[in-house]
């Protein structure tokens, strides 16, 4: 397996190792040397294994005499005539006694960036505070998403990151954000409270690898940082401490907060209980209801109150309970729409009162002329002396005759206006008993139980064509009874 170690082989076989370190901006190795390869050429091709889009300065520093110079460039030429220093001092001292040091400044380009060395990006990100890895890796996820190493020789990869061996051509992968993190996120933001330094953009997926093979320091790393993202996502509150630590508060049966100071100090036993139980509440349902049963049952699981050692059987015991919640939601459900059904239907009844209203003025209205014109009839019939001629509608019947029409229109208007009086305290009582219930059941729960107001729609139009066939028949009545009456009495009938 090439590394950059082979840069100071090339020149050194025998040389001792002092430090590497590796950052997202810089590799840095130190070696002691005292032996000389004469074969320079294996240096420019050991130069290859360092990335074009990358620059460095290998530098030899002489002992005791602090003489120095340096190589920052892959020309052989320049190669040649850095070899040719190091070469001259050997013959002249017997030996290259002095220090080699590479140092690698790093460029990301196209989301793209080197790791030389597993082992030391792995001490460089583990070090510090949580909330200090957390920011690295913010950092680290604006800069890069395909992190290259020849150390590994097949990817893997999380929502986030994906580390891979070196590439043989310039297809870069890019990073597609998954469809559900916004959404999760979104979600999260609604049932948990988060006050951190660091981001808090990440997800537990984020740092979940498809593949082991990144080494058991950054495996156990990203392991401990998923935990972090699955308790953020639990938790009722998170926040960072004055330390940089973070602090975590569940609000279930009982109150538990856990403060975690370094990353090495988590346990991850839980880790697969805590993501089962993260991707089952954030997949549908309701956010807030599903997380307060999982807290609930966290506090109860967790072992003398340390919710990152817990029992097994947590999920299990989250499905049975949110199970019998829906039932218990169900009946009440049933029962409430029950209720809205049954109010529904008086308010249907309420509709037919009030176009019944109207077709009682009606037949009272008529009731009371013919009964009038009758009596008129039968009185002026049996008082008329046997074998005589004397009118039955006289001057005098007639004039009240159309005082008992004028009567009978006075109340058609009278109708009219309590018949809208009626519809309309009937349509806001209707619209207010809608509303009433919009913090108990959605929208959509709404409009299926009143039927898209389909059913109220037509009570409305009953009441307005009810009406309408009301007011013509009464009005053509009293004009045909007016006509009869009036035709009599210019006939002297």
């Amino acid at each position: 397996m090439a590394t950059l170690a082979d840069i100071i082989t090339a020149i050194s076989p025998n040389a001792v190792h002092i430090s590497t370190s590796e950052s997202t901006a810089e590799y840095t190795a130190k070696y002691n040397c005292g032996h000389l390869n004469t074969e320079y050429w294996t240096l420019i091709d050991a130069l290859g294994q360092i990335d074009i889009r990358d620059s460095f300065t290998l530098a030899f520093t002489a002992q005791p005499s602090e003489t120095a110079f340096s190589l920052s460039s892959k020309d052989p030429a320049k190669v040649e005539v850095f070899y040719q220093h190091l070469k001259t001092w050997n013959d002249a001292f017997g030996s290259l006694n002095g220090s080699l040091e590479l140092r690698v400044g790093k460029v990301a380009r196209k989301k793209t960036l080197s790791i030389y060395s597993l082992a030391a990006f792995a001490d460089y990100l583990c070090k510090g505070s949580p909330s200090e890895i957390l920011g690295k890796l913010s950092n680290l996820a604006e800069t890069a998403y395909y992190l290259e190493c020849s150390e590994i020789t097949v990817s893997t990869h999380s929502s986030l990151f994906c580390f891979g061996p070196k590439l043989k051509t310039g297809n870069y992968p890019t990073n597609p954000e998954p469809a559900h993190k916004p959404k999760h996120i979104e979600l999260r933001s609604k049932a948990c409270s988060i006050h951190l330094n660091s981001s808090s953009d990440f997800i537990p997926s984020d740092f979940v690898f498809d593949k082991d093979v990144l080494g058991e320091r950054l495996s156990n790393m990203f392991a401990r940082i998923s935990l972090l993202c699955n308790l953020m996502s639990i938790a009722d509150i998170t926040k960072t401490d004055p330390n940089g630590g973070i602090s975590y508060t569940v609000k279930g049966y009982t109150t538990e907060k856990l403060t975690i100071a370094a990353l090495s100090s988590i346990d991850t036993s839980a880790l697969k209980q805590y993501y089962a139980v993260y991707q089952w509440a954030y997949t549908d349902g309701n956010i807030i209801d599903k997380l307060g049963i999982c807290r609930n049952l966290l506090t109860i699981h967790a072992i003398d109150g340390n919710i990152l050692k817990l029992k097994e059987g947590w999920l299990e015991s989250i499905t049975s309970n949110h199970a019998i919640y829906l039932k218990d939601n169900l009946k009440q459900y049933v029962d409430l729409k029950n209720k809205l059904s049954e109010q529904i239907q008086k308010g249907s009844e309420k509709a037919s009162d009030i176009s019944k209203n109207i077709t009682t003025y009606l037949r009272t209205s008529i009731f009371s002329l013919t009964s009038f014109l009758l009596s008129a009839f039968l009185v002026r019939t049996l008082a008329r002396p046997t074998n005589t001629e004397q009118a039955i509608i006289t001057p005098s019947v007639y004039w009240l005759f159309l005082l008992i029409v004028g009567i009978s229109v006075l109340i058609l208007v009278y109708a009219l206006a309590e018949t809208n009086a009626e519809k309309i305290r009937y349509v806001k009582s209707y619209k207010a008993f809608k509303s009433r219930y919009t913090d108990l059941l959605s929208k959509e729960d709404i409009n299926f139980i009143f039927n898209n107001d389909k059913d109220f729609a037509r009570d409305i139009r009953y009441i307005r064509n009810t009406r309408k066939k009301s007011v013509a028949l009464w009005i053509c009545l009293l004009i045909i009874m007016t006509t009869v009456v009036t035709i009599m009495k210019l006939n002297s009938l």
